[in-house]
Order: C-alpha cells, then sequence, then structure tokens
C-alpha cells in the first residue's frame, strides 16, 4: 500500500486524521530522540497543546524495506488506537508528516518511569507499580499485548500517573488489521524480555526448538512486568551487575538464574509476598506465572497487610546505584565537542558539505545505532556521513564514543583502515566524514567478484587488525560487514570503537553491545570486557567469513549459537571452502581453531595469526585430485 492507501485504510477503521491540526512552524527541524527505527519529533498542535510525532525511519534507497516499515508503523497505529484508559498513553491521531506516517499523541514533560524515578526518588513506587499494573490488566482484558514492557515504555503525566506507551512490538489477539510485513520484534532487551520460552537444557545434546523466536503472549508480558516491578522499586534496570544484554542472556539461558532480593527489601508479610510474587514473574514455565490480576491483588493489599509506607523510602538511599541510561546527561554541547575534537587535528568540514547533494533520509546500509548518509563536498567528491541517533539534549556516552572514535580516526593511517576526512555538524549532530566507499562490506564485493583471491583479502584485513592492536586499540566489533572495499579491490576495516589501552580525555562510560552471538567470543557472555582475545576470536570467524561468504554458524539462530558457544564449547563445522586433501587446509583449519579457544589466553596473537595467513593462498586451498562433486560444493558464488 501506498501512504496515502495505508492512512486512508486506518482512517476507516476508526483511527483519526489530524494533519491538519498541527502546528507546522513549531515542530522541530530534528528529531529530539531517536531510536533503532524510530525519531520522535516536537512540537504543538493549533490549540497550542504540545505534542510528540513519532515516525518509522525511512531509507533513501530501499522502497521495499520503506513499505514493510510502513506497514510496521500502520499496525502499531491501528493497535494503539484501540487503547482508552486513564493508564494508558493516549494516541490522539495520525498525520502525514514530511512523508511519512506520524502518530500522535500529548507530550509528557516528566519523561518516562525511569528518568522520573532519578529526579524523584521518593516518589510512591508501589503507586507507580500499580498503575502499571491496572494499564496492563486492561490491555490483556483487551486481548492487546504489549511486548515490550519496560520502565522507558512507561511515560509518567504531569499529574504523576504511569502511561504504558511505545505499542511497537503489541499484538492483538484478534487480528482484524493485516499488513504484509508488518511483524517486528524491534527494539525488545533480554533484561525484560528473556525467559522460559529461550531456555535450554545444558545436559541436552541439542538446543530445544524454543531456541527460536517465542511470539508474543500475556505469559511474556507478565514475565516483563516483574522485571519493570523491580526496575521501579530498585531505581536500577534488571541484572544492573550485568554489563551486556549478551550477558543477560547467558544468565538467564545457560544458568537459568533470576534477579537476586535486592538487600534493601526487608523481611515483612508485604515485602516477601510482593517477592514472591515477583519471582513467581520469572518462572521458566509460562503457564505457571501469575496473571496480571493476581498480580495486581498483591499490590492492592499492601495497606491491608500492614505493609511499609508506599513510597518504599528505603529505596531512595545509595544502596541501590543505577547503571547508565541509554541516554544521559552531557554538559559539554555540541559546539565544544567539535571545537575540542578540532583542536586535536579533526578537520571541521561543516562549511564544505554540499547540503542539498546530501539524501533526506539514511541509506539502509546497517550500522548499530548509527544512521549513514550519502552526500557530498562542494568538490563533488561522494561521501559517507554517519551520525548517533541520540536525544538533541542528551549526548552523554554518545559523544564521548562518536568523540573516541573521531579521536582514533583521526591518527590511523593505514591502507587496509578506513580514511577519515573529518567532523561536521549535520542534522543537529556530529557526523564522521569519509569517502564513500565502493563497496560496502566485503560480503558485497565477493559476490561481484567470485574468483577473487580470498586469502590474499584476509591477510590484509589481519594486517588492517595488527596495525590496531599495535596503537593499543581493540576493534571490538570485528566481522566482515564491518569491511568495507575500495574501488580497486583493498579491503579497509571501518567502525573501531575501543579505546581500552588508550589515555584520552574523553571518559569511556560504556561501549555499545553491538557484537552479535556469531563472533563473540564466550567471555563475552560471561560480562566480561572485549581484549585483544576476543577481538582475536572474532578475526577468526571474519576470516571463515570471507573464505566461505557465508556469516558463522550459517542456518542457527542467535540463541542457538549461544547454546552452541556457551554450553557446548562448540566452533563452526569446517566447511568444505577449507579441503582436508588440500595442501594449506589443515593448516587454515588449525589456526581458525586456535583462534576459537575457550580459554583466551590460548588463543594467538593477531601477529601470529598474520604470520601463518601469509603462508596460506588460494592455489593451497584447492583439493588435491578433487573430484567433480567437490568443485561443485565450492562453487563461490
Amino acid at each position: 500500500m501506498s501512504l496515502p492507501e495505508v492512512m486512508e485504510h486506518l482512517c476507516q477503521l476508526g483511527v483519526r486524521n489530524i494533519t491538519d491540526k498541527l502546528d507546522l512552524a513549531s515542530i522541530t527541524d530534528f528529531p529530539i530522540a531517536s531510536g533503532g527505527f524510530g525519531d520522535v519529533y516536537q512540537g504543538r498542535l493549533n490549540n497550542d497543546a504540545k505534542i510528540a510525532i513519532k515516525t518509522m525511519r525511512f531509507f533513501a534507497n530501499s522502497e521495499e524495506i520503506n513499505q514493510k516499515r510502513r506497514n510496521y508503523a500502520a499496525r502499531e497505529i491501528y493497535v494503539w488506537s484501540k487503547c482508552q484508559h486513564p493508564n494508558v498513553q493516549q494516541l490522539l491521531g495520525l498525520v502525514h508528516f514530511r512523508n511519512q506516517l506520524g502518530m500522535v499523541s500529548f507530550w509528557e514533560a516528566n519523561g518516562n518511569m525511569s528518568e522520573y524515578i532519578d529526579k524523584y526518588p521518593g516518589v510512591d513506587r508501589l503507586e507507580l507499580c500499580s498503575q502499571i499494573v491496572e494499564g496492563l490488566s486492561y490491555l490483556h482484558s483487551s486481548g492487546i499485548i504489549h511486548g515490550d514492557l519496560k520502565g522507558s515504555n512507561v511515560l509518567i503525566s504531569e499529574t504523576g500517573h504511569a502511561l504504558l506507551t511505545d505499542f511497537g512490538n503489541a499484538t492483538r489477539q484478534e487480528n482484524t488489521l493485516q499488513f504484509t510485513g508488518a511483524v517486528s520484534t524491534i527494539g525488545r532487551s533480554s533484561r525484560w524480555t528473556v525467559s522460559g520460552e529461550c531456555i535450554f537444557n545444558a545436559k541436552e545434546e541439542e538446543a530445544p526448538e524454543l531456541f527460536e523466536e517465542s511470539v508474543f503472549t500475556p505469559e511474556s508480558d507478565v514475565y516483563a512486568l516483574g522485571m519493570t516491578i523491580l526496575e521501579a522499586i530498585t531505581g536500577a534496570y534488571p541484572w544492573p551487575d550485568l554489563p551486556t544484554e549478551r550477558a543477560v542472556m547467558f544468565a538467564v539461558c545457560s544458568k537459568k538464574a533470576t534477579p537476586e532480593r535486592p538487600v534493601g527489601l526487608s523481611k515483612s508479610a508485604f515485602h516477601d509476598a510482593l517477592w514472591s510474587t515477583l519471582e513467581s514473574c520469572w518462572n521458566y514455565e509460562p503457564v505457571r506465572r501469575p496473571s496480571v490480576l493476581e498480580v495486581q491483588k498483591v499490590l492492592q493489599d499492601k495497606e491491608r497487610q500492614g505493609g511499609p509506607p508506599a513510597t518504599l523510602g528505603f529505596l531512595a538511599s545509595n544502596d541501590f546505584r543505577r547503571v547508565s541510561r541509554h541516554y544521559v546527561q552531557f554538559t559539554q554541547p555540541l559546539e565544544k565537542v567539535i571545537s575540542a575534537l578540532c583542536m586535536h587535528g579533526c578537520p571541521d568540514l561543516t562549511a564544505v558539505i554540499d547540503i542539498r547533494a546530501s539524501s533526506i533520509y539514511p541509506t539502509d546500509i546497517m550500522s548499530g545505532d548509527e544512521d549513514i548518509y550519502r552526500s557530498r563536498l562542494i568538490d563533488n567528491t561522494e561521501v559517507a556521513v554517519k551520525v548517533l541517533r541520540v536525544q538533541l539534549d542528551k549526548y552523554g556516552t554518545h559523544s564521548k564514543r562518536i568523540a573516541r572514535e573521531l579521536y582514533l580516526l583521526s591518527i590511523r593511517n593505514h591502507p587496509n583502515i578506513q580514511r577519515f576526512l573529518g567532523v561536521t555538524r549535520f542534522l543537529g549532530r556530529i557526523g564522521m566524514v569519509s569517502q564513500w566507499p565502493h563497496y560496502w562490506g566485503i560480503q558485497q564485493y565477493l559476490k561481484e567478484h567470485p574468483n577473487e583471491d580470498r586469502c590474499a583479502l584476509a591477510v590484509q584485513v589481519v594486517e588492517g587488525l595488527s596495525y590496531l592492536h599495535g596503537l593499543g586499540v581493540l576493534h571490538g566489533d570485528m566481522r566482515a560487514s564491518n569491511i568495507i572495499v575500495s574501488q580497486d579491490g583493498v579491503p579497509q576495516i571501518t567502525s573501531v570503537y575501543d579505546t581500552s589501552f588508550l589515555k584520552l580525555e574523553f571518559t569511556s562510560d560504556s561501549l555499545r553491545d553491538t557484537v552479535s552471538s556469531r563472533w563473540a567470543a564466550p567471555e563475552l557472555f560471561e560480562g566480561k570486557p572485549l581484549s585483544l582475545a576476543t577481538d582475536i576470536y572474532a578475526l577468526g570467524m571474519t576470516i571463515l567469513e570471507i573464505i566461505t561468504n557465508e556469516i558463522p554458524w550459517p542456518g542457527l539462530s542467535e540463541r542457538a549459537v549461544l547454546f552452541q558457544v556457551t554450553v557446548k564449547n562448540g566452533c563452526p563445522d569446517r566447511p568444505v571452502h577449507i579441503p582436508t586433501n588440500s595442501t594449506s587446509g589443515d593448516t587454515l583449519w588449525s589456526l581458525l581453531d586456535s583462534c576459537w579457544r575457550y580459554e583466551p589466553e590460548e588463543r594467538p596473537d593477531v601477529n601470529h595469526v598474520k604470520l601463518v595467513m601469509s603462508g596460506i593462498t588460494a592455489d593451497g586451498l584447492m583439493p588435491l585430485l578433487a573430484t567433480g562433486d567437490q568443485l561443485e560444493e565450492m562453487d563461490w558464488e
């Protein structure tokens, strides 16, 4: 469906089109907040009511993806439009906004529950929890499953009431509206959603079918509700001692762990009943979890049981410390950050970026929580501008991370590291400018050049990582998709994030949890930090990708990979592209196997990998006396 057709269909289903009610002059030029799939703008209606406009992010070069996202937004609007409750944020209507489908709600200045508790630690937290339960109870009674309940998806109204929001993963048990390609599970976090549906038995030989993505159910909402209540009463994310989503998934799926009782939750009849209920919410058998009504009853009994003051004042102390939020206040404005970078030698290219030649939407090139725009310099040099999706007034960790990457980019000079041109102010944010590569990803290059010497390409990638490690720099996210290729076929490593060993003025607060299970060393699942050894593990997987032009563990889900790596201590199977009856096959496979050793100290350093790889050639991987079947299986295309 086209955008007008989608809007007309939604209006026929009862959703109001309030496009003509917008005060267009009041709407922010750029998003005031951005996430993985959407942007939020601030503005007003003609009656001066302050509003938020949420839109799905579109791509400049992929109508197919844009259509799916348009349908996805339509489904969210439809489900949201059916919600009318004091503890569910009201959808005012839909709008045609800057050639996108937008959903409009009142602007809630108090922010989300997490921010509100940070600002007002003495707030009546049990009352907030009761209101969250009321809202979820209403949704379930209406046949709606939220699908992504957590503190950041609970807004606080001007009067201090909890409002459930963000229905991007919500589903109705009666599917009145059908849009092709509208199903998604975006934005879910393991801290609130990993539950019994993904548990495996470590004694079994194979991971069960439940490793596949499970559908949303009332029981999965209850699991998330328990975590959200815990988040409210402690003022911290669930699992605050586990630094990454990966570590949470490992703890829950492998160790069948549940959160520990907070030390501040003293022994009392009410506290015991509350904690017992939360533990029931996290039961590994979904059918044994309580209903929302049962949770509601426990919270309503707090006064009759002579419970503590509803504010849970003991939790306002320093016993609980919140881990870093996705958006952290940063005092330095954008201009000061850019000025500091320029003082360190980063060229400011703002004046030479031809804004008229820039794409309105980002490209469909995926780069973690960054958007990549296609643009030009005034001399017609085609460039890529990479900007971080952040809240405009809250740079925090994000500005510091961009500063780290820009600093690193400015000091790097190696043929196998992406060339950095400078920094720019772009769409109200910091943009990192580099020359537009001929091939975005080595996989694309290999598809167009299937007969390329893959061993030679792998050697160059190893040389690039060797250069970084020589500077004391970790890459942090080695994989084939983070290797671009120049027009003359030279691979260049990009997206370098970690600077653990460098002494910079930029604070290193926290790094993204972007390493996929397919490239992640086993220790990363246990919450241990990135290291030279984790880079080597990922390098081995990257070499395997280059040789086979397939992602590691093809055919397995992310959770099945987690099972193979953490429980079975497994490695990928030897592919036909590294034949046993070849001159160099055993040498290469032995090298890769050493890169994937379970114990980090048993893995080789990058210089050893470079030494061994330099002796392996494409001819050396050709099967000796190969059969016709072998040659057919090794078809590089």
